[in-house]
């Protein structure tokens, strides 16, 4: 995948698990997703590495 993609993909993991957080702290009804809210976030930083990666 070229960079472009990468950093779209880490952008979209970082707003999800973000998003997760944050409706998962203010709405009583969905507070699994406070629970689950750093499963996006390796898929990001393995992007983001990726992303970073110098071609050879």
């Amino acid at each position: 995948m070229d960079k472009k993609k990468l950093n779209l993909v880490a952008t979209l993991a970082f707003a999800a698990a973000a998003g997760m957080f944050m409706i998962g702290s203010t709405n009583g009804h969905l507070t699994e997703l406070l629970d689950f809210c750093w499963v996006p976030v390796p898929l990001g930083v393995v992007a983001l590495f990726a992303a970073s990666k110098k071609e050879e």
